[in-house]
């Protein structure tokens, strides 16, 4: 747990902004209960911020709750796999997790619903055969992401038909109390009824992440191996089947799924590993013990390298900005969004302008983008060479 806490507060010992693309996009978020236009997702997760924020700040939700909700994922790890293995196997998965670059890079990129949903599935797979935690935790996971709350539905519906009698009354009631998270907004359940539309999600790739995992994904199919053959077949065997078919065959939203996918390797994992060490051969030992030290040191050598999408300098101009439109390049975006509310940016918060348009403005090639956005100001990196464009300190104002 020491290692988790280290490793994610060593990049703000360093600098004082945020992690992540998106975390001008959540600090927007937090103080609007969510509401991003023509946006839409469950307000479950925005409940629970807007109550954290009668006590604290956006600043603080951003830095230092993420951490803690981080630690709790690691402290549920434990409890999971000493819970459906053994407190050894919990112990093993714990010291997986800690270093895990795929989770490490969930954190520095700031998936933060991503984060909270995935400790609800633990609490979910802890608690199992307490009805109302269970269901409760089903429910609070339902309006805060759905495509974890869509495996895990998947994966439940799938394991209670060995015995549907016992598990259709806890089904139903989750589909009763999670509705109005949904038909409230019918516009939530788009990404379920056109699947096959759904895009891979803004992550690594399974390639990549199959090198990154390498250190133990041999221990996890161990686990899940040995698993198999003391007829250990239970919920979690059922999501790491569904969350592994979905990756593989790249269905939907699959390289988002990997966060998950990890997690649930790692509680398997940490099995495969004890399972390793009990022969007690030197070989084992000492491979393991090399494959885990190097994954170590290669969280905190990142950990000290991360750092803030943009400088301090860039959100002191951004903060200082007038109040009006502005047009601006996307790693601004969010935050400009955040403390101005009216942005332009490619391919965000719905621009409809194509790809080359964008490039061709950078690049000073056309400038027909202004004609179609007319923006108040313009905040950018670059020059730009328009009669209707004039610099002013460090902004362009538009005036035709």
């Amino acid at each position: 747990m020491l290692f988790i806490l280290i490793t994610r507060i060593i990049p703000y010992l360093r600098f004082d902004i945020p992690l992540g693309f998106d975390a001008g996009t959540y600090k927007y978020l937090f103080e609007h209960f969510g509401d991003l236009g023509g946006h839409s997702e469950p307000k479950g997760f925005y409940v629970l911020t807007s109550l954290l924020l009668l006590f604290n700040n956006t600043d603080f939700l951003l830095k230092y709750f993420i951490i803690f909700l981080e630690l709790l994922i690691g402290l549920f790890i434990f409890l999971v796999a000493k819970k459906y293995f053994n407190k050894e196997a919990g112990l093993f998965s714990l010291l997986i997790y800690s270093i895990s670059v795929t989770q490490f890079k969930a954190f520095t990129l700031m998936y933060y619903k991503n984060i909270l949903a995935i400790l609800i599935l633990l609490i979910i797979l802890y608690y199992f055969e307490n009805n109302f935690i269970f269901v409760l935790s089903a429910v609070l996971l339902s309006g805060t992401h759905t495509p974890i709350f869509l495996i895990f539905i998947l994966s439940y519906v799938i394991y209670s038909i060995k015995n549907l009698k016992k598990h259709a009354p806890r089904l139903m009631l989750i589909a009763i109390l999670s509705s109005p998270f949904y038909f409230t907004n019918l516009r939530l359940l788009e990404p379920v009824k056109n699947i096959e539309s759904i895009g891979a999600g803004n992550f690594i790739t399974l390639e990549t992440y199959l090198f990154f995992s390498l250190s133990y994904i041999i221990f996890s199919l161990l686990g899940l191996f040995k698993s198999i053959k003391e007829k250990k077949i239970n919920l979690l065997t059922t999501l790491l089947v569904i969350n592994s078919i979905i990756v593989i065959f790249k269905l939907f939203f699959f390289n988002r799924y990997i966060i998950s996918l990890d997690i649930l390797l790692i509680l398997f994992s940490g099995y495969g590993l004890y399972q390793l060490l009990s022969d007690k051969r030197i070989l084992s030992i000492v491979l393991s013990s090399l494959l885990l030290l190097s994954s170590m040191f290669f969280i905190i050598n990142e950990s000290i390298k991360i750092q803030p999408d943009i400088t301090k300098e860039n959100l002191d101009e951004i903060i200082t900005l007038p109040q009006g439109k502005i047009l601006t390049e996307r790693k601004y975006a969010p935050w400009i969004l955040a403390y101005k509310e009216a942005v332009i940016a490619p391919s965000l918060f719905g621009d409809d302008s194509s790809k080359p348009e964008w490039e061709d403005f950078f690049s000073g090639k056309n400038y027909s983008l202004l004609e179609k956005y007319k923006p108040d100001y313009i905040y950018l990196d670059n020059d730009l060479n328009h009669p209707c464009v004039h610099k002013k300190d460090y902004y362009y104002y538009y005036q035709c």
